[in-house]
């Protein structure tokens, strides 16, 4: 999965040490996306357990491109890709 980022926090969670917003929701997209992959690929992938999480992923990146870490493009871009992987599942 690419995703390009515009921006991820900002000087001050870097100087202090701590990860801004941004990371922590970008660290949650990658792993939702990882729990996606994993439950597509099971021989019979279970359609309740990839909406909730496909849910989840359009949460993460609505709430980047809010944050303006993800473009509306980017976003956009994303989401349809989700919902490919959705139609192909209920094949």
């Amino acid at each position: 999965m690419s995703i390009n980022v515009l921006r991820m926090g900002g000087a001050f969670a870097g100087i202090i040490g701590s990860s801004g917003t941004d990371s922590i929701v970008l660290n949650n997209l990658k792993k939702g996306a990882v729990t996606f992959a994993r439950a597509y690929s099971k021989p019979v992938p279970s359609r309740d357990e990839l909406v909730g999480l496909s849910g989840e992923i359009c949460g993460y990146l609505q709430t980047l491109q809010l944050t303006y870490a993800l473009s509306k493009e980017e976003a956009d871009r994303l989401m349809d890709q989700l919902q490919l992987l959705m139609d192909k599942s209920s094949d």
